[in-house]
Order: C-alpha cells, then structure tokens, then sequence
C-alpha cells in the first residue's frame, strides 16, 4: 500500500453497552485515528428520506477491528457502519473494510 494514497483520517470506534435503569444502550469509544484510503461504491435514495452509501477503506493492518466497530471521518459528524473487515491477501499489511454510511 502507497503511504500517498492514505489521504484520509478517520477515527475506529469500539461499541461498549451499558446498562443503567434497565434500559441497554450503545456508546462508541474511540480506539485510535489512522490514515486511510476512502473509495465510494454505490449510494442509492430510498424514497427522499434516507439515502446509502457504500465505501470501501484501506487502512494499514491492524488485528483488533472487527465488523461491530464503526468509523468516523475527521473534521465531520459523518460516521460508517462497518460491514466487514479483512486481509486481502493474508499477508498483514492491509486492512479493507467495507462500509455503510446512512444519510
């Protein structure tokens, strides 16, 4: 991977639930901030309301990110769902993620 082609920042974000007054809820906690590379794919308009769009991120290895985990986009409130995470070629020196970002 070309160290020019990670132009983006992003932060990952680990879920942690929590439980208070018996009601569960999600909070995200930041785990680290790295470059990335961000490839839009597809977005698609569902009806004027809400919209989609797909990303595909490259992003140096890493062991720890899974698919529950989330991504922020620096200098936004812009945030994706990760949908999945692997080592393209088995060799640990990247990750791609696909990802989901509901507009």
């Amino acid at each position: 991977m070309r160290a020019g082609a990670l132009r983006h920042q992003i932060t990952l974000e680990q879920p942690a639930e929590t439980i208070a007054s018996g009601d569960a809820s999600v909070a995200y906690t930041t785990v680290a901030t790295v470059w990335a590379q961000l490839e839009g794919l597809v977005g698609t308009n569902r009806g004027g309301l809400t919209a989609e769009a797909e990303y595909r991120v490259r992003i140096r290895h890493r062991a720890d990110v899974n698919p529950r985990w989330r991504l922020g986009i620096a200098g936004t409130n812009r945030k994706l769902g990760l949908l999945s995470a692997v080592d393209p070629d088995g060799r640990g020196r990247e990750l791609v993620l696909l990802a989901r970002e509901i507009i």
